[in-house]
Order: C-alpha cells, then sequence, then structure tokens
C-alpha cells in the first residue's frame, strides 16, 4: 500500500461511498465494524470495492501482563479474514486489566521482562492472523522510572524477534518530547529502517502546560516539521492523516491530505537532543506496577498526595499531573459514549448530575467488554439496584425504565438482535418521543406495558404493545 489516506469515519461514510474522493486508501477503527460491534457493513464493503483499506485497533492490549483475549484474537481473526485488509494495526500498550477495560492507551513500563511477554503475544498473534502485525508508539503522559531500556530500543528488539513493524504516529513523538523530554529525532534515528510501514498525523490541544493527543485540531507546524525528517529516513511509507473528533466537513480532511502529499524529503538539520536518562529500576513487582497504576486511572484519586516511586519525577510534565490526564479521560470518555447511548436518560438528570451518575455507575459496573460500545449494557441493572442519593425529580424505576428502552435501541442499531421485547413499570414512550424531538416531556405515568423495538430500515421503532399482541409476539418466540 503506497501514498496518502484518511480516517473512514461515520459523518462521512455516505459521502465517501458515493462520490469516490481523491484519496488513495482509508483506514478504519477495528473495534467499530468487528463481530459484536457492527456499524453499517454496507459501507465498508463499498469502501473496499473502490479503495485499499488499513484497520487500525485500540483494544488488543498487547503489552498487558495477561494472555490475549482469546474472544477478542477470534474476532479480529474472523474479520482480517473477511475484509482482507493491507494493513492491521493497534498500539504498543495495554488497555484493560483482571477484566476490567480503561478504554485508554496505558503507558508500557520497557523492561525486559515485559519484552519478553509482549514477544510470546506477538508471535501468537501473527500465527493466528498469519500476517504481519504493525505497532503504534503511543502517546503518553507519564514515563516509568523502572524502564530498563527506551521505547525506541523496545520496539527495535520486538521487530527484530517477532519480524513486526511499526506504525510511526508522527505527533505522538512531539507529544512525548514536549510532555516527557523525548527527543524524537533521536528517537527516530534509533528505529530500524526497515521495519516503520506506515504514519500517522494528527492534532493534539493544549491543557494547563500538557500536550493532549486529541485527533481533533489541525496538525501543527511542529509536527509538519517533524515529519517533514521523517521522510528524509523513510521517502515511500504511506501517511495518514487522522481526525477523531469534532470532525470537520471532508474538504479540511483534504487540505491537511493535501499538505502531505506536497511535502518532499527535504534534508533537515538534526535540532538539540533532550537525552532520555533511564533512573535506577526500584524494586517494584511489575504486576504491582500495572495494578497501581489502573487502579489510580480508574479511580480518580487525588494525585498531588500520591508518590508513586515506579514513575519517573523528571519529566517535563509532573507524573501526578500525567495521571490526572488519564484518569479524567476515563471518566470523560465513558461519560460522552453513555451520554450517545442514553440521550433521554442524560436529558432527565442532566441538571441533577449525569456526571456524578456515570461516576457511581462506573464504579459499581467497570467497564469490561473490548468495544466501549458496551459500556451500557448494565445501566439498567445498576439503576434498578443502587440506592440513588441525587433527586432527579422521578421516582428511580422511571430511570430504570429508560434506561432499558434505550439500550434495547442500541442492540437493534449497534449489535445483533433483529428486535427486542421490553417489560416496563412505567409508559416512557411518550418520555422518549418527547425528548427525542427536543421538546420537555410530561412525567409518565406508572403502567405495567412491553414494548417491542424493532428496525424498520434505517429506523429504529418504539412500539407499545396491546395485551394481546404482546401475549401473540411472545408465543412466536417461545416456538422459534
Amino acid at each position: 500500500m503506497t501514498g496518502f489516506g484518511l480516517g473512514f469515519r461515520p459523518p462521512h461514510y455516505k459521502w465517501i461511498t458515493e462520490t469516490h474522493p481523491n484519496v488513495d486508501w482509508f483506514e478504519i477503527i477495528t473495534e467499530n465494524f468487528m463481530p459484536g460491534a457492527p456499524r453499517p457493513r454496507k459501507f465498508l464493503e463499498k469502501l473496499r470495492s473502490n479503495y485499499p483499506v488499513a484497520t487500525h485497533g485500540v483494544s488488543l492490549s498487547i503489552t498487558s501482563l495477561e494472555p490475549l483475549d482469546p474472544f477478542y484474537l477470534k474476532s479480529l481473526k474472523d474479520f482480517v479474514g473477511w475484509l482482507e485488509p493491507e494493513i492491521v494495526s493497534d498500539h504498543l500498550c495495554w488497555t484493560s486489566y483482571e477484566n476490567k477495560n480503561s478504554h485508554d492507551l496505558l503507558p508500557t513500563p520497557y523492561t525486559m521482562q515485559n519484552l519478553e511477554n509482549v514477544i510470546l503475544k506477538v508471535h501468537k498473534l501473527q500465527e493466528t492472523l498469519r500476517r504481519q502485525f504493525i505497532f503504534e508508539n503511543p502517546s503518553a503522559y507519564v514515563a516509568f522510572s523502572t524502564n530498563e531500556m527506551s521505547e525506541a530500543e523496545f520496539l527495535t528488539e520486538l521487530c527484530k524477534k517477532t519480524g513486526c513493524g511499526i506504525l510511526l504516529d508522527i505527533n505522538n513523538s512531539y507529544v512525548n518530547f514536549k510532555n516527557l523530554g523525548w527527543d524524537p529525532v533521536d528517537y527516530f534515528s534509533k528505529l530500524p529502517i526497515s521495519s516503520v510501514k506506515q504514519f500517522h498525523l494528527a492534532g493534539h490541544s493544549v491543557h494547563e502546560g500538557v500536550l493532549i493527543d486529541t485527533h481533533d485540531h489541525p496538525v501543527s507546524s511542529e509536527v509538519w516539521a517533524l515529519y517533514r525528517h521523517a521522510l528524509t529516513l523513510w521517502p515511500h511509507v504511506p501517511t495518514l492523516v487522522e481526525w477523531d473528533e469534532n470532525i470537520p466537513e471532508f474538504n479540511v480532511l483534504m487540505s491537511e491530505l493535501n499538505k502531505a502529499r506536497d511535502m518532499t524529503p527535504l534534508r533537515t538539520e538534526r535540532s538539540s537532543i533532550v537525552d532520555i536518562k533511564m533512573l535506577s529500576k526500584d524494586e517494584i513487582d511489575l504486576k504491582q506496577q500495572y495494578n497501581n497504576f489502573f487502579r489510580n486511572v480508574t479511580s480518580g484519586h487525588n494525585f498531588d498526595k500520591i508518590e508513586l516511586k515506579y514513575l519517573r519525577n523528571d519529566t517535563t510534565v509532573p507524573y501526578h499531573r500525567g495521571l490526572e490526564v488519564y484518569a479524567s479521560g476515563f471518566i470523560l470518555r465513558l461519560e460522552s459514549v453513555l451520554k450517545g447511548l442514553f440521550p433521554t436518560l442524560a436529558w432527565i438528570t442532566e441538571k441533577d448530575g449525569f456526571h456524578d451518575l456515570i461516576l457511581k455507575y462506573v464504579k459499581e459496573f467497570p467497564p469490561r467488554h473490548y468495544s466501549i460500545n458496551y459500556a451500557g449494557q448494565d445501566f439498567s441493572k445498576f439503576l434498578s439496584s443502587v440506592n440513588l442519593e441525587i433527586d432527579f425529580g422521578v421516582p428511580s424505576s422511571v430511570l430504570k425504565d429508560i434506561a432499558t428502552l434505550e439500550w434495547a435501541r442500541v442492540e437493534i442499531f449497534e449489535l445483533t438482535s433483529a428486535l427486542k421485547l421490553i417489560d416496563l413499570e412505567w409508559d416512557i414512550g411518550p418520555v422518549w418521543a418527547s425528548v427525542n424531538r427536543g421538546e420537555d416531556p410530561e412525567k409518565p405515568s406508572p403502567e405495567n406495558c412491553t414494548y417491542l423495538i424493532w428496525r424498520k430500515g434505517e429506523n429504529i421503532v418504539n412500539t407499545k404493545l396491546s395485551q394481546n399482541k404482546r401475549d401473540f409476539i411472545k408465543a412466536l418466540k417461545l416456538e422459534k
């Protein structure tokens, strides 16, 4: 695969597959199309008939201490076998710990023990997929004092021992330079030339002095300059421009893409180097580091009061500030997803603390599935069992019924069910309809009722059933 690509994202699915813009290839987020979390595959089928496609995952968790998730691995194998993409990639990071998922790209301790662990898993991965896999250098907001090698050395050894490749994210290299003091020019010089298979370019944001890899801005001038230097080392590597949040009109994406096309591999002078000074290894068990880091990121401690000896304290961004970035990202990401999955519930509870409701929910039911689209699968159960201290103006059983209806709609739209029958204690159909129209809803009335949730073309329909229709449909389902 050669040339310049863009991400295939929902706002532009229809337009891309109908107009066939002048893009050399497209990259998809693997988990958005894998079995169990399928976006409309008809768009992907149209895309692959006209363009080369690369897949880019976010949930492989290759550097975790646990074995590869067999369910995820089988789903990935089946999907890659069906799609036959040009490139298959994910990140050099971990996302899960003890069956709980952060849905974030967490940093890795670069130790010999970890390298041996990752080598075994990459062998297993590539043997299963029967193809080369490439790994992206992740953005990071903390670094481990227990590191025994640099990230570049870790990647080099991994490629040497397994034959895997590298997806070099230019923006991440710059973010890590500003946050951690890692000189990107020196970093590039230590990577094996033949192992770099793809570039990523993206925008970042700055929050209270921390550069955050948000993919919601144009590529910065500093990253363009760094990309120009990378082209002197890898002049023919395919390049992707990423833009995953606040996605603009397609012509804006094309403008960024054409900037990359117009770049020529001019020789640049080496910039000043900030050496990576490794601190002496602290006698802390690797599993303990993972456990402690995951717990801190997903529990939201006051990080100013935490002294974590396994994290470096001489980085540009203090480690407690870096931990805050991971922790806030964990909650905000889940809150954003859950608002999209439960818009009526979010509307009703917004004034009284949807955010606080999410904090309680995540504590009781931490995410476990590799796809973040499953984050709301226990929301109804949570609302029926938890003792809510927040007054939303309606009984908690109303919130439970709203969550039940909205999750049924998600299952029809996003997941696998053809239709769903749900039994409710309140007739919340009119509430959902009013909020969906942008109107203030009336309070629902208590009524034991049944709704059929089903697909009608591209729309998901809520139909309140009479007792006779309810009994008839349930009898049909039992016979089937």
